[in-house]
């Protein structure tokens, strides 16, 4: 690295003086004001099926999607998610936009032949390597636990876990669901966060 203060860094270092949780609005305007983010548009869609795909991000030109999708950004989401679900995925969606401006270059699913891979990827039984999209899906989540919380906090759960807290109660009082609180828990999570913001 140059040196150069990314999107996410910036982003990652004023969520450490935020309060907690903070509504997924806030989260929108944040990814908003890079300056490749005109606008983005959240939609629900009974086309997902949250068992294999529970959301996703379209980068688009106004007009060149249907007539619904009026913003340049637009996150789907699969129907039938609890709140805090569809939070949580929304928040990762909105990750993407801090890879750059052309969608973090060879993280982007923008072609016919990258999509087919990145959908054969998650869904066959392929034992290829790791492709750019999925390492760009892996470090979205991450990215997203990251904003969730401020580090001395979540480091206070972790310790509270530790003395007996379950993590249910931490998963309510961030508003995530379950599987996520563990993960951002984890040890795992840490060296994830750091290998990304280095």
């Amino acid at each position: 690295m140059t040196g150069a203060i990314l999107p996410f860094q910036t982003l990652y270092h004023r969520r450490q003086s935020l309060p907690t949780p903070l509504p997924l609005q806030c989260y929108v305007d944040d990814a908003k004001e890079l300056s490749w983010v005109a606008d983005i548009q959240i939609k629900r869609s009974t086309a997902l099926d949250k068992s294999h795909l529970r959301g996703l991000i379209l980068k688009h030109n106004p007009g060149m999607m249907p007539h619904a999708m009026t913003c340049n950004h637009t996150i789907i989401l699969a129907n039938g998610m609890t709140r805090e679900e569809e939070r949580f995925v929304a928040i990762k969606e909105l990750m993407h936009c801090y890879f750059g401006p052309d969608g973090g270059g060879v993280f982007a699913t923008n072609t016919e032949i990258n999509f087919e891979n990145h959908m054969n990827e998650f869904f066959g039984d392929s034992a290829a390597i790791e492709s750019h999209q999925v390492k760009a899906e892996k470090e979205a989540l991450w990215m997203a636990m990251s904003v969730l919380a401020p580090e001395q906090l979540r480091r206070e759960y972790r310790q509270q876990v530790l003395d007996g807290k379950p993590i249910a109660e931490v998963a309510t009082d961030l508003r995530i669901p379950i599987r996520t609180a563990a993960a951002f828990l984890s040890p795992q999570y840490e060296r994830e966060i750091s290998s990304i913001l280095e």
